[in-house]
């Protein structure tokens, strides 16, 4: 048994190192946000976000599936012929970033747009490099020493962003800060496969691997859009400052949304993978009952949390940002709802792909790109709020589609949905009468203190914990997806 469970615990060190260290990222790159949101103004904030917006969508396509053909090719010849693929497309990328950078700068048009493209290229020529150095240390089982790169990379970054935001370099200390990242990631991965040779693959290999890599490459252009559609759209309708409140908001919410998405990822899929295996003749009453947990335990972990962020949106911004970010609040409470929609949709992907069902995955994100694309085009028109509230739209619209699949594939209905839910939708009303008494006592002030948020929402999560410990005193079954986890 003492063998079973330390072999398990190795197996488990590596992923679960990765997740912590993408919640640390997070919060490294929230901290160099709200330092640069105190040294920047909005209309630099917003510049440098239209940019790197465009620059991130070069990297992806840079990148293209390299990392996953990495991990996936059989013998050394095939790493070293997706090795010089990998700096063929990143310097195909670089090249006409650097040209209209140079181009920028010569028409004066915006030296600050020119100068920061030209050190962004840099990022996307070394991107692709690292990403197959990343599926290799997959491949060899160093997921820890993969952890250790990634927070080796997301310290430096840290550092060289602050100290060059201090310095007075503006904008161009972000990009430095990238830079330093994909610089340091490359290096340390390197040190630690200890490997980097170049092939060019003749034309039956290239035309293979190409073919592998754009499957990949099509299941990430469509996350991409729907994260940074809306600050494209934005920054060619409206001016640089509107792009960074707009995206000031976004990273806000992301933050939250991330530090809650990798942990439930990695606890999603390893839950969902150990039922698969748990499951016989083709039953999948294990899974059934593993994505009723993930859904009650991701629901009861998030929501006090985005309903906390949506409450107490412009007391957060003025205490964090400060006044010329005050029209950040009313930006965040529908992107806040819209992400407390998406919590239900999060299961589609790990729930097909572990019942090998992987195409309704990559369908229902297609369709949900189209319905997003669809809603930025409808309310672009009448201004940066309805574009925001645009988001809410598409992220419900994505509700029926999650039920249909829960239902056809996995059998689980909307009285299952909405048994698993009572608990956190009362515990979150509970949080909501809190914060409407404090507001009626006057403890929200436009002038908020540190200790008096932090006092406030520890009051919340008391009443909050209060809720289910009382109700799991008086009506247990309600909590039966969760304590049939912890019993097995």
């Amino acid at each position: 048994m003492n063998r079973t469970w330390a072999n398990n615990a190795r197996y488990l060190a590596g992923p679960a190192a990765i997740a912590a260290v993408r919640v640390f990222a997070q919060l490294q790159q929230f901290a160099v946000f709200l330092v640069a949101a105190r040294l920047l103004s909005v209309t630099e904030f917003g510049i440098f976000s239209l940019v790197f917006a465009v620059v991130v969508g070069c990297a992806i396509l840079a990148e293209a599936g390299w990392r996953e053909y990495a991990i996936c090719c059989e013998g050394p010849e095939g790493l070293r012929q997706v090795n010089a693929l990998a700096l063929a497309s990143g310097a195909a990328l670089f090249v006409p970033i650097l040209l209209a950078a140079n181009l920028l700068a010569f028409t004066k048009l915006d030296s600050g747009f020119a100068i920061t493209s030209g050190l962004l290229s840099l990022w996307v020529l070394l991107r692709p490099l690292a990403t197959v150095q990343s599926g290799l240390l997959t491949r060899q089982g160093k997921l820890s020493q993969l952890a250790i790169v990634q927070a080796a990379t997301e310290i430096i970054g840290f550092a060289v962003s602050v100290y060059a935001l201090r310095a007075g370099y503006g904008i161009l200390a972000l990009a430095l800060g990238k830079v330093a990242m994909q610089v340091t990631e490359l290096l340390a991965s390197l040190y630690f496969t200890k490997w980097f040779q170049l092939k060019w693959p003749a034309r039956q290999d290239r035309r293979a691997i190409l073919g592998f890599s754009a499957r990949i490459l099509t299941a990430r252009v469509a996350p991409f859009f729907q994260t940074n559609l809306s600050t494209l759209v934005i920054g060619f309708f409206f001016a640089p400052a509107m792009v960074g409140l707009y995206r000031a908001a976004q990273r806000i919410v992301g933050a939250a949304q991330e530090m809650i998405r990798e942990p439930a990822k990695f606890v999603g899929w390893s839950s969902l993978r150990t039922a698969r295996d748990r499951d016989e003749n083709g039953s999948r009453q294990a899974v059934i009952g593993a994505s009723l947990r993930y859904l009650q335990g991701l629901f009861l972990v998030a929501g006090p949390i985005l309903l906390t962020l949506g409450i107490m949106a412009d007391p957060f911004v003025a205490l964090l940002l400060g006044p010329q970010w005050a029209a950040v609040g009313s930006i965040m409470l529908p992107l806040v709802l819209a992400a407390a929609i998406r919590l239900l949709p999060s299961l589609v992907e790990p729930l097909v792909a572990i019942i090998g069902r992987p195409e309704i995955a990559q369908q229902t994100a297609l369709l949900t790109l189209a319905v997003n694309t669809s809603c930025i085009a409808v309310t672009i028109p009448f201004g940066l709020m309805a574009v925001a509230w645009g988001e809410v739209a598409a992220a419900t619209f994505a509700t029926p589609i999650a039920l249909y699949v829960f239902r056809h594939e996995a059998q689980i209905g909307m009285k299952d949905i909405a048994a698993i839910l009572a608990p956190c939708i009362g515990g979150c009303l509970v949080c909501s009468g809190i914060f409407w008494a404090a507001k009626g006592f006057d403890m929200l002030t436009d002038r908020p203190t540190l200790i008096g948020l932090a006092e406030l929402i520890a009051l919340a999560g008391a009443g909050y914990l209060l809720f289910l410990l009382m109700l799991f005193r008086f009506s247990r079954r309600v909590f039966n997806p969760l304590l049939e986890g912890v019993r097995r």
